[in-house]
């Protein structure tokens, strides 16, 4: 009977939110999405300093962490299951807007994320700067 009561009590925690699953490291990054064994990681960490939009592109491009070397900015539905997960996830800072690889067909805006309202939306490029999570597919 005791089994079942700490059973329950702890499925009862973890689905209000007051028990986190601790997020799977592999591949590189943080696991954010997998099936069938491939998937997507996310760097644990932003990087370091506040960039520009191309500035972004290029710094996950040229990006080598943990031994791979095909970083990139995540696409529109890979920033939203960021934006989703990112407590599990950890790391974010929330007074800052996440871009993501995704062009509505312009020449100067993409898709992006308030991490500190949750606004989800197309924005120009030129907004200013922004921190920089970078992603590798596996």
């Amino acid at each position: 009977m005791k089994n079942k009561i700490a059973l329950f009590t702890i499925c009862s925690l973890l689905s209000i939110g007051f028990v986190q699953a601790q997020a799977q490291v592999k591949n590189g990054g943080v696991v954010v999405s997998e099936n069938n064994g491939h998937g997507f990681v996310a760097a644990a960490k932003d990087l370091a300093n506040p960039m520009e939009y191309n500035q972004s592109k290029k710094a996950c491009a040229d990006l080598i962490l943990n031994g791979f070397d095909n970083w990139r900015l995540p696409t529109k539905n890979e920033l939203n299951l960021l934006y989703d997960n990112r407590n599990k996830i950890g790391g974010f800072d929330m007074t800052y807007v996440y871009w993501s690889s995704t062009s509505d067909g312009s020449d100067n805006t993409a898709w992006y994320i308030d991490f500190n309202d949750g606004t989800k939306e197309f924005g120009r490029y030129d907004y200013g700067t922004s921190k920089v999570r970078c992603v590798r597919s596996f």
